[in-house]
């Protein structure tokens, strides 16, 4: 194996990692055998060209009984995908990826120990050249529990867990977010009941990422609001020149029935807060129901039938009977 070929191996799979927190809040855990805690988990930055930044991030080591030794690593991103995944990215990609951070980033790459239930703190810069181009730049700075230069054999590529923190900067001058919502369904045209699924598609056309939050306000066929659903309330980020896939859920106990219209309104920015707007209808038609009360209705309407021919008969046959003692009566008269 070539040396290429095994640090875009060992990098490409760090996706499965980043994968479950990448650009949402929460304490991260590795996925790998790593008892191992970040805080901050992100770290959100407006830069300025010509500055440096002193930032920090803590680790706790979780492990009750041993100290464990890990390797420090910075790696500049991009996003993988329409799930929020970040692929991160080898020296000479990194070179021609505008929005790369991690060259700007000084730490120290020594291995750091921690002891059981313990936390270190890793001390780093973010130096930004005065020429910086305006826009996102994006990295991680990451631990692992094996060197970065990992040792191979002819057969098998030791892999190392990693976890760390994901750093979102912004350099200023013409940035703009462009987002677009360029899918919004369900995933069936119909449903018999509840919950529906809501997925879209938010393309970031601009330079810097943008944090698209918003609801989903769902009406009925009279034109009444019945409810309204949160969408990315994990605050997810959609980088540069990518997309980013959301769902939302809509479920609720009162007996639901008809037609209904969903409307989508998702607000960005920071400064002057701006909107993007999408609609579609379905339906709910609870089949099984509507057959059981058809099914009472017809009962009920074959026996209320079914009774009064009854009782139009036995009307008949008695007025028959009257008719017929009047008639004896008048003959023994």
């Amino acid at each position: 194996m070539t040396n290429k070929y095994i640090s875009t191996l060992r990098i490409f799979l760090l996706f499965f990692f980043f994968s479950v927190f990448f650009f949402s809040t929460g304490n991260i855990y590795s996925q790998q055998g790593l008892t191992l805690k970040v805080s901050p988990p992100i770290l959100e930055i407006d830069v300025e060209p010509g500055r440096t930044y002193k930032e920090e991030v803590r680790f706790i080591n979780l492990n009750q009984w041993e100290k464990k030794t890990f390797y420090p690593e910075v790696l500049s991103f991009r996003a993988l995908g329409e799930q929020g995944a970040p692929e991160f990215l080898l020296d000479d990609e990194e070179e021609s990826y505008t929005y790369s951070l991690a060259q700007w980033i000084s730490l120290s790459l020594e291995p750091v120990t921690i002891a059981p239930l313990d936390t270190i703190t890793i001390p780093f810069t973010i130096t930004i050249p005065a020429g910086a181009e305006a826009g996102g730049k994006y990295a991680a700075i990451l631990l692992s529990n094996q060197p970065g230069d990992i040792a191979v054999d002819d057969t098998a590529v030791a892999l190392s867990g990693k976890t760390g923190i994901i750093i979102l900067a912004k350099v200023p001058g013409d940035i703009y977010g462009s987002p677009y919502i360029t899918e919004f369904n369900t995933d069936k045209p119909w449903y018999d009941y509840l919950p529906v699924i809501f997925t879209l598609t938010v393309e970031n056309r601009g330079n810097v990422h943008v944090k698209p939050v918003g609801k989903i306000e769902i009406s009925n066929m009279f034109g009444k609001v019945v409810d309204d659903v949160l969408v990315n309330d994990a605050l997810g980020n959609v980088l540069p020149e990518s997309k980013r896939s959301f769902s939302s859920e809509w479920s609720r106990e009162k007996f639901t029935i008809g037609k209904y219209t969903a409307v989508l309104a998702l607000g960005y920015g920071e400064e002057s807060r701006q909107f993007i707007t999408d609609s579609l209808t379905f339906w709910v038609i609870p089949w099984k129901e509507i057959l059981i009360a058809v099914g009472i209705l017809l009962f009920l309407i074959i026996a209320i039938t079914v009774s009064v021919k009854q009782y139009n008969k036995r009307l008949y046959k008695k007025m028959q009977k009257e008719e017929s003692d009047r008639k004896r009566n008048r003959y023994r008269e």
